[in-house]
């Protein structure tokens, strides 16, 4: 863009380029303030300081700004500018000549870089915290599973184990739902018996929910393999039971 103004900021001279980023044809805006007419309202009165200044030959600091400017159709475009007062023959200063690049593209794509490498720093973070987590996780559990090897049945304290072992696994379908999120995760489909995923995901799940629930099977007597991610499905299955659970706390009743 070029855009040479007089002293009252109306557009003396303005190029075919100019023209063609505000949308409008060189004598329908030839002659118009420059400020009242290719500005946003907001915006305007700061442009204006800094042409005074160039006005006034100080020309430091404002030889190369950015500032936005507004098609006739309404859009705001952002241009780089590179600012230089106008003299005549006898030195006095009559008016300014911009040459201007249209930046909004570069600006918006810069931003959207910026953007994606603040969520990938914020998934490197969250993905060592879930590793780190789940190998909390992995010992508790570990624990867990060798107290309840040991303890009898009649043990008052096995129900209590077998609701933090479930707690426990949810907390670390949580943790891979987080990984998911942030995009470090990938579907790992493997042959699973859907049937005996089935039965291990409710028998976690018995031990979480009240006793007045009751939860009805109809699984198949040879189970078939498909392939499934595992993981995935122990989560749907979990946050289906929990909304369920939830339902039916006051009344109870049975799931099929």
């Amino acid at each position: 863009m070029i855009v040479v103004l007089n002293e009252k900021g109306d557009i003396v001279q303005i190029n075919k380029k100019s023209c063609e980023i505000l949308k409008c044809p060189e004598k329908e805006i030839s002659g118009k303030n420059w400020f009242e007419n290719c500005l946003p309202n907001n915006v305007a009165g700061e442009t204006r300081k800094i042409f005074k200044t160039l006005l006034s030959a100080q020309t430091e600091g404002v030889e190369y700004v950015e500032g936005r400017i507004i098609t006739k159709d309404g859009e705001e475009r952002l241009i780089a500018w590179h600012n230089t007062a106008l003299q005549n023959g006898a030195g006095e200063i009559i008016g300014t000549l911009s040459a201007g690049e249209d930046i909004t593209d570069r600006r918006r794509m810069e931003e959207k870089l910026k953007e994606a490498q603040k969520m990938e720093a914020v998934g490197i973070l969250v993905k060592g915290i879930a590793h780190q987590f789940n190998n909390i996780l992995g010992i508790i559990l570990g624990k867990v599973e060798l107290a309840l090897y040991d303890m009898s049945d009649s043990n008052l304290s096995k129900r209590s184990l077998k609701e933090i072992r479930s707690a426990s696994l949810r907390a670390s379908e949580l943790v891979e739902q987080m990984i998911h999120f942030v995009g470090s995760s990938t579907t790992n489909l493997k042959p699973t018996e859907m049937d005996t995923i089935t039965r291990e995901s409710l028998k976690e799940i018995r031990a979480s929910i009240p006793a007045m629930i009751e939860i009805r099977t109809n699984l198949l007597s040879e189970p078939q393999k498909i392939l499934a991610d595992q993981a995935g499905f122990r989560r749907i299955l979990m946050i289906l039971c929990s909304n369920a659970a939830y339902a039916m706390k006051k009344k109870g009743g049975y799931w099929r």
